[in-house]
């Protein structure tokens, strides 16, 4: 089990200091300014601050915002434009291959998964633990204020719209074996999301987790709601799992857990895990899956994300991490 470290609010972390690397990436909520106003208002100056900008997203006046802030906080300020949402290797090959010599021995990374895409994120801290060897990272997340009003024909949040492709995360494409197919999906707000994978992987069974406690209290059903068709159709495998939707570590041991019923089943299980939920309870699966890295993880790539999905900024996370080793179990 990972029991290391624990999730608190920011203000309780005392990880920021004039050692400090913060990369975070532009996006079309206010939350996504929540760490810099934490560090205006604290008095807090870094030493770097990195911005990754997608290209598919436009968000000229929070990004004008956030650069401006930056240069309230940080001694340097980079920025890697033309970041492609449905691409991440190309943008993060491109941006480290330039910056080889960006970090110093000391200095501390802090990533903020406030606005990466989970593809993104999951493939950025992989080039920080591979490419630098920075296998200690901390961890910021921005939630809300509010989310905006579910659609009461499918009583889900729309945060995206249309379907790209359901593709594995570069890195995360796991080891095929001649067995049989499990699909392990962390359920999210929207349910076409999930459909939309079961489709694509058309697995022997399949396995829920969903995010309880939530991270506002009054927000729990919203995603059973939202992937009542998914439950339905997918014939769930022992029940639905829980864990808390701001905990990592949580997400990590129930994750575990899951993987060990998979396995006493069919020791050679091909498993797909799929994270649609919270971006601290996927970071979960990104710890199990960066370390056993036989399993796929997959996710559906939106056309284009919805604006205004959520309202202002609520409490905002931070939690250290420690990526283990790789393995591949053959």
């Amino acid at each position: 089990m990972i029991t290391n470290y624990n999730t608190v609010e920011i203000e309780n972390s005392k990880m920021f200091n004039k050692n400090t690397i913060l990369i975070l990436s532009s996006g079309l909520e206010e939350r996504s300014l929540g760490t810099l106003y934490f560090l205006k208002n604290s008095k807090i100056i870094i030493s770097k601050i990195i911005i990754f900008d997608y290209l598919e997203i436009e968000c000229d006046e929070n990004m004008m915002k956030m650069i401006e802030l930056a240069k309230e906080v940080a001694s340097d300020i980079f920025i890697q434009d033309n970041c492609i949402f449905s691409n991440p290797t190309q943008s993060l090959k491109s941006y480290f291959s330039e910056n080889n010599n960006l970090y110093e021995n000391d200095e501390l990374i802090t990533v903020d998964i406030t606005s990466f895409s989970i593809p993104y994120y999951f493939s950025l801290l992989s080039f920080l633990v591979n490419k630098f060897k920075h296998n200690l990272i901390n961890i910021i997340y921005a939630t809300p204020e509010s989310y905006a009003d579910r659609q009461e024909d499918i009583d889900e949040i729309k945060l995206s719209e249309g379907l790209n492709k359901v593709a594995a995360i570069p890195g995360f494409q796991g080891l095929k074996k001649y067995s049989k197919d499990v699909l392990i999906v962390l359920l999210g707000y929207e349910g076409k999301r999930s459909l939309e994978v079961l489709n694509a992987t058309e697995p022997d069974s399949v396995y829920a987790l969903h995010g309880m406690p939530s991270y506002k209290i009054g927000t729990e059903e919203i995603s059973i709601l939202a992937n009542k068709e998914f439950l339905r159709e997918a014939n769930i495998n022992d029940g639905i799992f829980y864990s808390s939707a701001i905990d990592p570590f949580d997400t990590y041991n129930v994750l575990k857990e899951i993987v060990s019923i998979v396995k006493s089943k069919d020791s050679n299980a091909n498993i797909t895990i799929s994270p649609l939920g919270s971006r601290l309870q996927s970071l979960g699966i990104f710890l199990y899956t960066y370390k056993n890295g036989d399993i796929q993880v997959a996710y559906p790539i939106p056309s284009s994300i919805e604006k205004g999905y959520s309202k202002g900024i609520g409490k905002i996370y931070a939690a250290k991490i420690n990526v283990m080793s790789r393995s591949l179990h053959i």
